[in-house]
């Protein structure tokens, strides 16, 4: 029998598929520090000039202070190596060379895990994050710290990768979709934690420390996770592919015996594809474009607003465990009404509501005291990251949907790409005041809302296989119920091709 066969006689969603998706979703836990980790080790504490003490802003000084003085509330790079006034922009350079590093480690070791499996790049990846982020925080170079950011985020990129693929492959049908949404639940309540855990240790070496060593057990979990049978029985390994395929039935409390048969070769003809093909016809690629801006937008606003957060109000830790926990409905919401109001409208509306939040944000002088803070303000900002959190979910969902088959892997790893460039940039627009900050998140998401009304619904419509079924059916007509329960198997597609926020 083919794989598909054999998963459901094995049990396509029994307690070994639970417990592999439980334990691997406690990555994304572990993952927040080293994704997240400068809202905390980057805060900037209040300073003075040491010569000057009474002077309100030293950063005006002419000439400028030579040496400041920093408050006792919590340590951090900044009061490491004076990253204040005209060296602010360098802590946002750090967070850009982190997520340069995860651009560059879903390409490579996407490559490895199909050539030496899931598992052993996730223990590979496991193991070096822990190395090297546990001796970034013994670090005394700027420099120095700054390759350590990359390397930490070129192995975090094959650790989202192969931790993702190995709980997914495992499971069939729609209960991916399900699984997809509690990995990326798990990475809020992760924001959450970590929040916790700054909240009682600020200094910022012991808090890189405390936060990676868990990385050195948790890699114990293998023992009960094996590699993926889907990757073995593709690489043509079905003895090995089998006796895993055994060992979750007996876990589930099934006792079959599969045989796994020779995956058929079928010659393919006249289906080669290139990434030229993305934007050889008119009406497809206007369609490439609004997606790989959305996608952009998507994780520009998405890690922004999370990185800006601490800078909210007075309570950096409560406003980021907020912003976390403001994630939640939005997944729900992404959940409940994808395919009661249709991929479009939803996904435009998710991006118009949030760039209208981060919009409020700028009006702050009307609605807030005059030093500024004011409970409207992390509202307005947690209201933008809800709204955000469901357009990111969707985008994988829809953009999965409106790619012709022959270009569906290429199109998904460009707009994949294009959000990872958007994580590079985040960093350095929350550096540039409060305003300018907010103007860009807002403006971001609300061209991208007005732009996705120009793409087709695609709810309850047959996948598109060729590049001439998206030119010459663009129309795909409007949303109906009778649609809504041919989407099912569909949606599995999401987490097939997602490399996971």
């Amino acid at each position: 029998m083919d794989f598909e066969s054999a998963l459901v006689q094995v049990g396509d969603f029994g307690f070994q598929q639970k417990l592999q998706v439980g334990l691997l979703s406690l990555v994304q836990l572990l993952l927040v520090p080293q994704m997240i980790g400068l809202v905390f080790i980057g805060a900037t504490p209040q300073f003075t000039c040491k010569k000057s003490p009474n002077v309100m802003n030293p950063c005006s000084m002419n000439p400028p202070c030579e040496e400041y003085q920093y408050g006792s509330q919590f340590t951090s790079i900044v009061s490491e190596w004076n990253l204040v006034c005209d060296e602010a922009m360098a802590v946002g350079h750090i967070q850009s060379y982190f997520m340069i590093g995860v651009l560059i480690g879903n390409v490579v070791f996407g490559g490895l895990c199909d050539s030496f499996g899931r598992r052993k790049v996730f223990i590979f990846c496991m193991l070096s994050i822990a190395t090297v982020t546990c001796l970034s925080s013994f670090l005394k170079s700027y420099y120095m710290f700054c390759v350590s950011r990359f390397l930490d985020g070129l192995l975090s990129g094959g650790l989202i990768l192969s931790s993702f693929v190995l709980g997914t492959e495992c499971i069939a049908g729609a209960y991916r979709v399900i699984s997809g949404t509690f990995f990326a639940s798990m990475f809020a309540v992760g924001i959450m934690l970590f929040s916790l855990e700054a909240s009682y240790i600020h200094s910022w070496r012991s808090l890189i420390l405390y936060t990676s060593l868990p990385l050195y057990i948790f890699t114990l979990i293998t023992c009960v996770i094996p590699e993926s049978p889907r990757w073995l029985y593709s690489q043509g390994h079905l003895s090995e592919a089998e006796d895993i395929l055994h060992v979750i039935a007996k876990r589930n409390g099934k006792r079959v015996k599969v045989t796994l048969e020779a995956k058929k070769q079928t010659n393919k003809k006249n289906t080669n594809s290139s990434y030229s093909d993305l934007i050889r016809t008119p009406i497809f690629r206007k369609q490439v474009f609004i997606q790989t801006f959305s996608w952009f937008s998507c994780s520009f606003v998405y890690y922004g607003l999370t990185m800006s957060s601490g800078n909210l109000g007075k309570n950096m830790y409560l406003n980021v465990a907020l912003s976390g926990l403001s994630e939640m409905p939005g997944y729900i919401l992404c959940i409940a009404l994808i395919d009661r109001v249709g991929r479009k409208r939803f996904f435009s509306g998710s991006f118009l509501l949030g760039g209208a939040a981060c919009v409020a944000l700028l009006l702050r002088p009307f609605y807030s005291g005059s030093d500024g803070d004011s409970s409207l303000v992390v509202y307005f900002a947690m209201a933008g990251k809800l709204c955000i959190s469901a357009a990111f979910n969707t985008a994988y969902i829809y953009s999965s949907e409106l790619l012709p088959t022959v270009l569906r892997n290429s199109g998904l790893g460009v707009f994949s790409a294009a959000a990872r460039v958007g994580g590079i940039v985040a960093p350095i627009a929350s550096t540039m005041g409060f305003n300018k900050t907010y103007s860009l998140f807002g403006g971001a998401a609300l061209i991208s809302g007005f732009l996705v009304l120009q793409l087709p619904e695609t709810i309850g419509k047959p996948l598109p296989e060729t590049i001439d079924e998206v030119e010459n059916h663009f129309d795909f007509g409007e949303v109906t119920k009778e649609s809504v329960s041919a989407m099912e198997e569909r949606l599995s597609m999401y987490n097939q091709n997602s490399d996971s926020v």
